[in-house]
């Protein structure tokens, strides 16, 4: 399979993005790490860094695992009356214990650089990664069969909404779900966080698959959802440097829109 490169993508969206930055946009970037997840250290880390060569106001408030909710849900609520923020990000997934729902409903919707309860001005930035690779590979929608791996309220709900009416046909699978359409699809989204959950061995040939999943291996490596142990014709989205990066820099599209 040949590789998408994520970062070269995500390059050309980052120079978009430095050349529409003005003087107007300078409202503050807010992200809130909670607790120590390896994966999540590193999108953190790489968001702050971009923000910060991109001239964008950012803060990075990092809370132990131990915070209870209801601390983390005043915190988030502060922030969303502070007329110097314009955009925030809770990283997650948040630490056992503390519900994601409360949370994300706790963030204003002018505010919610992710689109996480909907009612944003902006797209879920994973519908922006594949609006973009669609546009770049120039996949027509309407003639795919698509398989979406993992119902998740930040890649595979997103996503399958999006699509549902744009493409020839769709499954949206869930852990214990018939995996039989994944053998015919033209193109396969996963977002599991989990290396192995998607084979080349299940694939046709030709098949494109976006891969959103992340997951630290035993010897201590970021890797994706997808597993190649077949060679087969096609494209994929590799881990690191595949959907990552082009999800942080559409990350930073979003901070534009909603810091005008």
């Amino acid at each position: 399979m040949i590789k998408i490169d994520g970062k070269k993508i995500a390059e050309d969206v980052l120079r978009r993005v430095a050349e529409k930055t003005t003087a107007q946009q300078n409202g503050k970037l807010v992200i809130i790490l909670v607790g120590d997840d390896p994966a999540s250290r590193i999108f953190t880390e790489k968001k702050v860094l971009i923000a910060k060569e991109l001239m964008i106001p950012s803060e990075l408030l990092v809370m132990p695992k131990s915070v209870s909710e209801e601390e983390l849900i005043k915190k988030v609520k502060c922030l969303g009356e502070d007329g110097a923020v314009s955009s925030i990000i809770v990283q997650l997934p948040l630490p056992e214990g503390i519900s994601k729902e409360n949370v994300i409903a706790s963030i204003p919707a002018n505010k919610d650089i992710d689109n996480l309860k909907g009612g944003s001005v902006v797209l879920e930035p994973a519908v922006e990664v594949l609006r973009e690779i669609v546009g770049i590979y120039n996949l027509q929608l309407p003639d795919l069969k698509v398989s979406i791996v993992g119902r998740g309220m930040l890649i595979g709900r997103p996503i399958f909404n999006y699509l549902k009416d744009k493409v020839k046909s769709i499954d949206l699978i869930g852990k214990d779900d018939d995996r039989e359409s994944i053998k015919t699809a033209d193109l396969i989204v996963t977002g599991v966080g989990k290396n192995g959950v998607l084979k080349t061995s299940e694939l046709k040939e030709g098949a494109v698959v976006i891969d959103f999943g992340t997951s630290m291996s035993e010897k201590g490596k970021l890797v994706g959802d997808l597993l190649i142990d077949r060679e087969i014709e096609g494209l994929y989205t590799p881990t690191p440097g595949g959907t990552g990066p082009i999800l942080i820099a559409k990350l930073f599209e979003n901070y534009l829109k909603l810091s005008i």
